[in-house]
């Protein structure tokens, strides 16, 4: 098993938990670095050296580390702190997409494997992308002078022209969520005092009147079928999700799978199951993992823990970051975090606290035998390869 690292001074490396083995491909500055499908770690680096500004290098297995055309940013720069560019790579491992800080806003821009440049496609903030499983289409949901916009992108074409509008006017959703492997798209956009949810059916080239909702909605990352999985913020609520729904925008059905507070969800790419963050009210912000079935069955949960600095920014964010740092390993039996979990002995404010670590579990024994997390290393956030 391979784990991509991240310690707390930016040293990106990695390991084979079977060998031992540990590659350090950046040693100080990395952030949120994340690998294609054909193994190229895509990097985002704070500070490289002296004298060095903020850029994306490419490291492949065997080729020297480049840097991603059009990248390079002012020293000092960055989206938040923490995270200098956001990277989502194509599901069919040839393109990237990456959103940075440009002239007091942010913009997107596309790199494809062997072109000399990347290109600008939107401006804006915020800004939220999404491909589509097979990799044809993008969605951007971003902001800009004349509000919120929705706009797909034909990747088969290559044409920075192609940029077609869905809607204008949408919001109060976050990232776009796709079914059907690409063929529909989905987002929520406001109807009198409430939200509807819309989806465009882009073979067709017809749009898809949804469920009303009360509140916010995120559209939770996982495999893209016939549904769509929709977290749903009661209004006038704690910021959190009060309850999990399966929608499938062609038929129309609507079911409630989980009902409770939650605050982040991502749905397996292996077994259908659903992982839930529950919060654990305690002083220390301790979370709960959670396993669900389809029907909403929990099939077990995880001792609590704190999450790491940059665990906390994937929760908050877990529909964008579930989409290019998915917590599940690529076949879903493993479940990664980052964070330290509190057992018994001295309250915190009594010394130290443990340092963050990657924690994980083999999710395949769920429902069999207790969970319990397993260290895998030292770091504040990782994902298996």
């Amino acid at each position: 098993m391979r784990l991509l690292a991240v310690s707390s001074l930016g040293t990106v490396s990695l390991r084979d938990l079977q060998l031992g083995d540990s590659r350090v491909v950046v040693s100080r500055g990395g952030n949120w670095p994340a690998a294609s499908r054909r193994n190229v770690v895509a990097a985002p680096v704070a500070w490289a050296g002296q004298g060095e500004a903020p850029r994306i290098r490419l490291i492949g297995a065997a080729d020297e580390p480049a840097d991603v055309p059009g990248t390079l940013l002012e020293s000092g720069s960055a989206i938040a702190p923490g995270i200098t560019h956001y990277v989502l790579w194509s599901p069919t491992a040839g393109s990237l997409a990456l959103v940075q800080p440009r002239d007091g806003s942010l913009e997107l821009r596309l790199w494809t494997d062997g072109m000399p440049q990347s290109r600008r496609l939107v401006v804006g903030a915020p800004i939220f992308a999404s491909f589509s499983d097979d990799g044809s289409r993008l969605a951007i949901h971003h902001g800009g002078t004349d509000g919120a916009r929705l706009t797909v992108v034909d990747m088969t074409t290559g044409d920075p022209g192609g940029v077609s509008l869905v809607r204008q006017g949408v919001g109060a959703f976050g990232t776009p969520g796709f079914a059907r492997g690409g063929q529909v798209v989905a987002w929520a956009e406001p109807s009198g005092t409430r939200l509807r949810l819309r989806a465009a059916d882009l073979a067709a080239g017809r749009i898809i009147d949804g469920p009303p909702v009360e509140g916010q909605v995120r559209f939770i990352p996982g495999p893209q079928g016939d549904e769509l999985g929709v977290a749903v913020v009661a209004p006038g609520e704690a910021p959190m999700f009060d309850r999990l729904l399966a929608w499938e925008p062609l038929t129309g059905s609507v079911q409630t799978v989980y009902r409770g507070r939650f605050l982040a969800a991502w749905r397996s790419p292996g077994p259908d199951l659903v992982a839930l963050a529950l919060p654990g009210f305690s002083v220390e912000s301790r979370i709960h993992i959670a396993f669900c079935d389809a029907s909403g069955r929990e099939l077990g949960r995880l001792e609590p823990f704190v999450p790491s600095p940059a665990m906390q920014l994937a929760l908050a964010f877990f529909d964008q970051f579930g989409r290019s740092h998915n917590p599940w390993s690529p076949d879903g039996t493993w479940f990664v975090v980052g964070g330290r979990v509190l057992r018994d002995g001295p309250f915190p404010f009594f010394g130290p606290p443990e340092p963050d670590r990657i924690m994980g579990v083999c999710v395949s024994e769920a429902g069999i035998r207790p969970l319990r997390w397993q260290v895998l290393a030292d770091g504040t956030v990782g994902w298996v390869l």
